[in-house]
Parts: structure tokens; C-alpha cells; sequence
């Protein structure tokens, strides 16, 4: 992938999912108790916005949600574990600091 290519679908990727946040936010703050909301809603940024590697030994990255998913299809279990693990720790920061 060209290096122009990878910004341009990253920034692609950053618009969408910044109106994906905006609309989830819009109905989840009318539709459920507030600090519920709150914490629905980091999980959201959490699994959107977290990056990870596509390949070990490369600096591509792409969001680990996809990663995670692809690897999970294409390669087996034991390899999409590794994009896994950035999103557990998300989850556990997000639950920390919204329940703290």
C-alpha cells in the first residue's frame, strides 16, 4: 500500500468513525440512563479507535477490531490473539477510569 493510500484510508476511517461516535452518542443519551451511556460509549471509542499492528514484523497499522476479525478468518485463532490483547486492555482502562 502506497504511504499516500494509508493515510488517506486512515483518514477516511477517522471521519467515519468520529460520525459513528457523534450518532451513537446522540441516541444513547436520550435512550438510557446517563452514566450507562458514559460507559457504552468509551466501549465504542475503545473498540473504534484502538490501533494495532497488521503484521508483526511490519509498521502498518490498522484498528485492531478489523485486525483481530481478519486474522481471526483468514489465518486462525492462536494469530488473531495478538490484536486481541490491545483491545482487553482498552476495555479494562475504559471500565477503570468510567467506574472509578
Amino acid at each position: 500500500m502506497e504511504t499516500m493510500d494509508y493515510i488517506i484510508a486512515w483518514g477516511v476511517y477517522l471521519v467515519c468513525g468520529i460520525s459513528f461516535s457523534v450518532i451513537s452518542w446522540k441516541f444513547l443519551k436520550r435512550m438510557l440512563w446517563r452514566p450507562l451511556a458514559y460507559l457504552i460509549q468509551s466501549v465504542l471509542l475503545a473498540v473504534i479507535f484502538t490501533p494495532w499492528y497488521v503484521l508483526p514484523e511490519e509498521e502498518i497499522m490498522a484498528p485492531a477490531i478489523i485486525v483481530f476479525m481478519l486474522d481471526l478468518i483468514t489465518i486462525d485463532v492462536t494469530t488473531s490473539i495478538r490484536a486481541l490483547i490491545p483491545l482487553l486492555w482498552q476495555y479494562y482502562w475504559v471500565l477503570l477510569l468510567r467506574l472509578s
